[in-house]
């Protein structure tokens, strides 16, 4: 089933997070593909501000993995945001460390396409949202739709 979402205002971001985390609850992928600039790191911005994240939240274009520590219905959590848009494919499976995930987390990974892992290993939630954006009416449409794994 896919949940569409029109998003023509970036505070519109703060109520699609809200319903994104009803969809997908805790210890779950995000799964984050668009064009560069279409807002994938925008969308964690707003998860972390809803998650009263204290730390400025930007792309980890360059370090690869950023790790944001906040709360949910009282409840703390981490954000692991990764970007994997520059990396080759056999590095990508050593980043991610099943131990490195507290109880609660939520994993948003942007690029996933560079690879083959079974996201899956490490939850049975994992999402995909595509975030396009439409220049000529300028506002940009979220899908989220539950992962299709070709390891299932």
């Amino acid at each position: 089933m896919n949940h569409t979402f029109d998003i023509t205002r970036i505070e519109d971001l703060d109520s699609t997070v809200v319903q994104l985390l009803t969809i997908t609850g805790l210890n779950s992928i995000w799964l984050l593909s668009g064009h560069l600039g279409a807002g994938k790191t925008e969308l964690v911005r707003h998860l972390a501000k809803t998650a009263m994240v204290q730390q400025e939240v930007s792309s980890p274009s360059f370090n690869l993995h950023n790790i944001y520590h906040g709360i949910l219905s009282e409840v703390q959590i981490e954000i692991h945001h990764y970007d994997l848009y520059r990396l080759n494919q056999s590095y990508v499976h050593d980043l991610f460390d099943l131990e490195l995930y507290s109880d609660n987390f939520i994993l948003c990974v942007e690029w996933h396409t560079k690879t083959t892992f079974n996201w899956y290993d490490i939850s049975e939630s994992v999402y995909e949202i595509d975030l396009n954006l439409d220049i000529d009416n300028n506002h940009r449409k979220l899908v989220c739709r539950k992962y299709e794994s070709p390891h299932r």
